[in-house]
C-alpha cells in the first residue's frame, strides 16, 4: 500500500520491466486510515512478506494493521538506527 498514486504507478511499471507482474502487488490507500477499523482489503489474505518503508515519523496507526497481517515476515525500513 502506498499513499501516493504516482508512486504506485512507478512501482507497477518497475515490476513490469523486471518481469515481476503477478508476484508483487501495489495499491493506493490512505495509510493513516488503514490502522482504523477492519483491515484494508489489500491487507486481507495471506502474504509471503510485507515491506514497510514509513516516513521519519514512523508507522503511526498502521502498526495495529501490521499485527493483523497474515505474513511470516515483515521488513521495516528505518532511516535511523
Amino acid at each position: 500500500l502506498e499513499g501516493a498514486a504516482s508512486l504506485v504507478e512507478r512501482a507497477r511499471a518497475n515490476a513490469a520491466a523486471h518481469d515481476l507482474v503477478g508476484r508483487a502487488s501495489f495499491e493506493v490507500a490512505d495509510l493513516w486510515a488503514v490502522g482504523e477499523g477492519p483491515a484494508h482489503p489489500s491487507l486481507q489474505g495471506s502474504w509471503d512478506g510485507v515491506l514497510v518503508d514509513p516516513p521519519r515519523s514512523g508507522v503511526g496507526p498502521l502498526v495495529d494493521a501490521l499485527g493483523r497481517i497474515d505474513a511470516p515476515r515483515i521488513v521495516y525500513v528505518s532511516c535511523g538506527p
